[in-house]
C-alpha cells in the first residue's frame, strides 16, 4: 500500500507588510477554503493562529482532521534559537493548541522548515516531526544529501517532505503552483519508485485571493481558486493511482 500524506500549515501571513488583522484575515480565508476541499488531513498550526481563531480550529477537530504544531509564532527561527529558547516557545505553542483542541498534540513542523533540536521535541512529548525537506533551498537550508525515507533522530520519528530521487526536485507549495500540475504528478511518480508515501504540503494563505496583493509574482502566482482546482485534480489523480490518504499520525 502507498499513501498520500496531505498537510497544511496554518500560520500568520508574514510575507508582506500588513497589520495583524489583515494578515489573519488572509490566513483564515485560505484555511476555510482548504476545509471544504479535503478530509483526513493534517493541519500544522501556530499557537498565535490558533489563539486568534479558536472556533475554526475546533471545527477542524470536529471534522476529524489531525491538529499538529507549527511552533508558537511563524517568525520564530528554531534553527538559530538556542535549545532553551526553542523549548520554551514550542512548549508554549503546544500548550495553547492542546487547550483548544482538548487532546495531546504529537506532531510538529518548524516554520520555514528550519529546525535542529529534536531532543526538545522528544522532551515535550512530540512523537514525529515533518520539518525535514531533503533538498536545497537558497538562503533557507541545504539538506540535499538527506534521507527521503522515514528515520529517527533523538527518539523522534522524522517524516521527510517528499522530493524526487537523485535530483531531489521538490513539488510542494511553491513548486506545485509555479511548475504546474503535470510537474507534480511526474515528481510524485518518481518519488514512489522507491518510497511508499508522498508527503506534500501547502500554506493556508496560498488558497486566499492574492491577485491584488503587493507580494512577488512567484508567491501569488496560481494561488486562490487556481490552486484549489489543481489540488482537487491532484487528489483525484492520487486516488486513481491507489494512494490511500492518511493523517500523518496514522501513518
Amino acid at each position: 500500500m502507498k499513501y498520500l500524506l496531505l498537510s497544511f500549515d496554518l500560520e500568520e501571513f508574514d510575507i508582506c507588510n500588513l497589520n495583524k488583522q489583515e494578515r489573519n484575515k488572509i490566513s483564515l480565508e485560505g484555511s476555510k477554503i482548504i476545509k471544504e476541499l479535503v478530509s483526513e488531513s493534517t493541519f500544522f498550526i501556530t499557537g498565535v493562529f490558533a489563539e486568534r481563531n479558536k472556533e475554526f480550529v475546533k471545527s477542524l477537530v470536529k471534522d476529524g482532521h489531525e491538529i499538529a504544531l507549527h511552533g508558537l509564532e511563524h517568525r520564530d527561527d528554531y534553527f538559530t534559537l538556542s535549545k532553551e529558547e526553542s523549548f520554551e516557545r514550542i512548549k508554549r505553542g503546544k500548550e495553547i493548541l492542546e487547550s483548544i483542541v482538548g487532546d495531546k498534540v504529537v506532531g510538529f513542523r518548524a516554520p520555514r522548515l528550519r529546525f535542529n533540536h529534536y531532543s526538545v521535541l522528544r522532551d515535550l512529548g512530540i512523537k514525529y516531526d515533518s520539518s525535514f525537506h531533503p533538498t536545497y533551498v537558497l538562503k533557507r537550508y541545504n539538506n540535499f544529501f538527506g534521507k527521503r525515507k522515514v528515520f529517527f533522530r533523538d527518539g523522534v520519528e522524522v517524516i521527510p517532505i517528499s522530493v524526487t530521487p537523485v535530483l531531489k526536485m521538490p513539488f510542494s507549495w511553491f513548486w506545485f503552483r509555479n511548475f504546474g500540475l503535470n510537474y507534480s504528478k511526474m515528481c510524485s511518480r518518481l518519488s514512489l519508485v522507491n518510497n511508499n508515501f508522498i508527503n506534500i504540503f501547502f500554506h493556508s494563505w496560498e488558497f486566499a485571493d492574492l491577485e491584488k496583493s503587493d507580494i512577488g509574482i512567484l508567491y501569488k502566482r496560481n494561488t486562490g481558486e487556481k490552486l484549489a482546482d489543481n489540488l482537487k485534480k491532484y487528489i483525484k489523480w492520487c486516488e486513481k493511482n491507489n494512494l490511500k490518504i492518511l493523517k500523518m499520525r496514522d501513518f
